[in-house]
Parts: structure tokens; sequence; C-alpha cells
């Protein structure tokens, strides 16, 4: 009973009112009690604390704490107590950069929350999925799985979900280019964000409302939410909330001072293991050093970017990456160029396809796998898929077995509280 209080007490009156200290302190002294003895008796509890380590950048922390109780629910088919901590570790796979991983746990997350009816959990893992799904440039279901949440939200008021909901959808129309409409929905979020006063580094929207009101020239607009966000980085200490706030300053700043605001957000993204963060900064330094009109110091951090989200999965973003170069050859040719030159298996391939060959085309060589199973986009492969978690595939096998009739058909189409209701 004390832990559960004392947690409680640090994740809701502590840490999200921005107290990262204090905070830091007293989850560091519960760690060992948490990672011992029957997780799943506080499991909420457990999970709450891995949820509050992804907030404060403790990354290591977060790891062992979420991947403990995860294992644990599993080993004792404790299904209900695998749906919170698969969403937080969904949460923070994305910020690290294992998008195929983190859409994998959110999605498992989602399909146990509808099987066991756990309609108030269930929305906090539709804002997880949708925010990978946004990132990656997945319209149809991110706008889904948000208007899901937000109808879950308005039945169980759960403001802080709402917050993440509105700011997967903003960031999914900044992604398509939809300055107005992500406008709109980042405002949301943030009026959310300010009437329940958590920090910033929570929902994480503040940066992509100043980016959006920045693109529609609403610059003073930009510059206010900027003193807003920068007031919450100082007070937290956060690396990621500084490193954004710099990138910010180098969207407003003039033509002679950008390079320095970027520069100084790059050298924290150093120590920032957030690829998709410092692949925006970059981006972004590219971006203005082309309307500044120095194009050939403009390419290597396009290039950089592009690399990333194309590692990332993050199809949007490596199409603005591209759109940037403008004239001359398209990004990623280089890093073609290197690839194939150090594959020795694909240039056998191409030595047989030249005149005088008769061997069939094919080969090309393995695409390498990263450790967490994504493979790589390559120009001539089709990007693979995210494997479904076991609980969808069961539940599809479970689908094609059951005779289908108006009321139920097509399941994509009806709400999640409605599917819910199907099943019981």
């Amino acid at each position: 009973m004390f832990l559960e209080a004392s947690v409680t007490h640090m994740m809701t009156g502590v840490l999200a009112l921005g107290d990262v200290a204090e905070g830091d302190a007293m989850l560091s002294a519960c760690e060992p009690y948490l990672l011992e003895g029957d997780p799943l008796a506080v499991a909420e509890v457990i999970g709450m604390a891995g949820h509050a380590s992804v907030w404060i950048e403790r990354w290591e922390r977060a790891r062992r704490v979420l991947d403990h109780l995860v294992e644990s629910a599993r080993r004792a088919s404790a299904v209900r107590a695998l749906i919170y901590p698969l969403a937080a570790r969904a949460h923070l796979d994305f910020r690290m950069g294992r998008w195929a991983t983190a859409r994998a746990e959110a999605a498992e997350s989602v399909e146990l929350a509808l099987d066991t009816g756990q309609l108030p959990l269930l929305s906090h893992s539709l804002a997880a999925l949708a925010r990978v799904e946004a990132a990656m440039g997945q319209e149809e279901d991110a706008r889904r799985h948000v208007r899901e949440g937000l109808e879950l939200v308005t039945r169980f008021q759960g403001e802080a979900i709402a917050a993440y909901l509105h700011a997967a959808l903003g960031a999914l129309e900044l992604a398509l280019g939809r300055v107005p409409e992500a406008i709109a929905a980042l405002e949301a979020s943030e009026r959310t964000v300010q009437r329940i006063e958590v920090q910033p580094a929570i929902i994480q929207a503040a940066p992509d409302l100043v980016e959006a009101y920045v693109r529609a020239g609403r610059r003073e607009d930009a510059a206010a939410a900027l003193a807003s966000f920068e007031a919450g980085a100082e007070r937290t200490g956060s690396l990621w909330a500084r490193a954004a706030a710099a990138r910010c300053h180098g969207l407003l700043a003039p033509d002679v001072d950008f390079r320095a605001r970027f520069d100084a957000a790059l050298k924290l993204h150093d120590d920032l293991p957030m690829p998709f963060e410092r692949g925006r900064t970059l981006l972004a330094l590219g971006e203005r050093l082309r309307r500044a009109k120095q194009r050939a110091q403009a390419r290597p951090p396009l290039q950089e970017a592009l690399d990333a989200f194309e590692r990332l999965g993050a199809r949007p973003w490596a199409e603005r990456a591209r759109g940037a170069a403008g004239d001359g050859p398209g990004l990623g040719a280089a890093r073609g160029d290197r690839r194939r030159a150090a594959d020795p298996a694909r240039a056998a391939d191409r030595a047989a396809r030249r005149p005088g060959h008769d061997q069939p085309r094919g080969g090309g060589g393995a695409v390498p796998q990263p450790e967490d199973g994504r493979v790589p986009p390559r120009p001539d492969r089709p990007q693979a898929r995210c494997p479904r978690p076991r609980a969808a595939r069961l539940a599809s096998r479970a689908a094609a077995t059951r005779p289908r009739s108006p009321a139920t058909t097509p399941a994509s189409r009806r709400s999640a509280a409605a599917r819910v209701a199907a099943r019981r």
C-alpha cells in the first residue's frame, strides 16, 4: 500500500507537474521494490513507474521496469496486466526509434484491450498506436484510431489521453503538409496540457505547434508558443525539450543567426537517443540553408535526415526531405552508390546481367536486418510490413471461421466500443 501510494503521488503530483529531480529520486528509491516479489500484484503501479521513467528520459530504468512486468505477465498468461505496459513500452520504443517494435506492441495492447473489454485502457492503447502510425504516414489507420480513442475519452473522461490523441492527429497533419488542420489539432492538445498542467515532455506536442505556426506564417504565435514551451523545458531540464526548443529557435531566427541555433540543437541531440527528433532538426536546418541560397551546404543535413527517416519508416518525412533537395540529382543516389559498391554479392549480380551472360535476374544480396527486425527500405524492394501481433492473428483466424452477417461486417468500420460489445 505504501509503495502504491508513493508511486501514484510521484506520477500525479511530482513528475507530471515537472519536478523531475524529486520524482527521479523517488523512482530510484522504489525501483528495487518494484523489481522484486510478484509484479502482477501491483502491475498498474509498476507500469506507471516505467512510463514515468520514459517521460524523464531514464531510458534504461524504463526498459528494465517495463520488460520485467511484460515478461512476468506473459509467463502467467495475465492478459489484462499486459495492456498498459505494452502501450507504455510502445511510447518508449517510439521515442528511441524502434518504430516497427512500437507499432507491434501498441497493436497488441489494442487487441488485448478489445478482447477483455478494458475500454478505459483501450483509449491509451489507441493513442500509442495512432502516434506511431501518424509518424509513419499511415493516414487511414491513424485517423480511425484517433477517432475511436476520442469517442472513448468522451465516455470515460480521460483528458490526458485526449491530449495524446489530438497530438497524434496534429503530428499526422503536419507530416502530410496540412498546416491549418495541424494547427487546429495541436492547439486542442496544448489547451488540454495547459488546463491539466502537465510538463511538455509527456505529450511532446508543443514543438510541432511552433513549427506549424512558422509554416503558416504566424511568427508571433510561434514565438509565444515557443516561450511557453521553453519555460517548461528549463523547469524540467529535459534534454529532448532543450533540443526541440533550440530547433524551434532555428526556425524563427534571422538568416545571420539560424545556423548557430541548429548547431546547438544538434549538439544536444548527440546525447539523446531519439533519431526522429534529430532527423527533424537536420531537415529544418537543410530547408533553412536552401532558403538562404546555400544549396551545397544544405545537401549533407538533408541527406542525413533522409537516411534517418527511411530507417524509421517515416515516409512523409522522407518525401519532404527529398522535396527539399529541389534541383539536381535526387537525395539518396549517393547513398545507393555506396551500398552497391560495398556489397560484393550485388556487384557479382550486376556483372552477371551484362551482355554475354544468361543468368536469371534476381539475387541482389540480403537485405540487412537490424536487431529489432526492421527491414531498411531499399529503392528496389518494397518495405517489409510489421508482423501482426499474436492476438491479432488469433482474432483474424476466429473471425474467418465465424459466419458473417450484416451486423458484424465490416468490423474495421465500427468503433472500438462497438467491437467490444459485439464480442460479448
